[in-house]
């Protein structure tokens, strides 16, 4: 399963791309399997706070590449954004709060990913970056919450660079909420009981 959903306590639930040989690269089938799990999670009313985070080495490395340059036809590349972009609406237009628990990395969608969240919490020593710009890929789908968290002129600054930068520079940047070395003992600190 590309996706779990774990039920922790008092109406939290965690959210968890499973797809570390991949580092949780949102394929088409963990888009969809990730839309199907907050969809079901935003009608339980027994749920109340969402946390969403990566299995193995690192959050989310974003869209799978090989999956993008395996599709020839542009048909197949819009039908792979379009999932992307419902994955997003779904989160923002959701009735649940979502954390996002970020380690390891996070590249392009999947600093998308966080920036749809209501609260991110990263570890130290995380790196985030929009390296797909190198490729000549432009990061549409995720761009506009992106905006919204950094700004115009910085996202435009950061897209083109497409470099590297680490959890402090997410802070400043209004990616990252919160740096701590534990990240369970954050989210128990910011969930407010409900």
């Amino acid at each position: 399963m590309n996706v779990i959903i774990k039920n922790l306590n008092n109406g939290i639930k965690s959210v968890i791309i499973n797809d570390p040989k991949t580092y949780n690269s949102l394929s088409y089938k963990t888009l969809g399997d990730l839309i199907r799990a907050f969809k079901k999670l935003d009608k339980d009313k027994n749920t109340k706070v969402i946390i969403l985070e990566g299995a193995g080495n690192g959050f989310s490395a974003g869209h799978n590449l090989k999956e993008v340059r395996g599709h020839k036809n542009r048909s197949n590349h819009q039908k792979l954004f379009n999932l992307c972009s419902k994955l997003m609406l779904q989160i923002v237009e959701g009735n649940k709060p979502v954390i996002a628990k970020v380690h390891g990395a996070a590249y392009g969608g999947g600093v998308g990913l966080a920036c749809v969240c209501d609260y991110v919490i990263s570890r130290p020593n995380v790196k985030f970056g929009f390296t797909e710009t190198r490729l000549g890929l432009i990061p549409s789908t995720i761009g506009p919450y992106v905006v919204g968290k950094m700004g115009q002129a910085k996202a435009r600054e950061v897209f083109m660079s497409g470099n590297i930068f680490n959890e402090l520079d997410a802070k400043k940047l209004n990616i990252v909420s919160e740096i701590s070395d534990d990240l369970d003992q954050s989210v128990e600190e910011h969930i407010i009981p409900y």
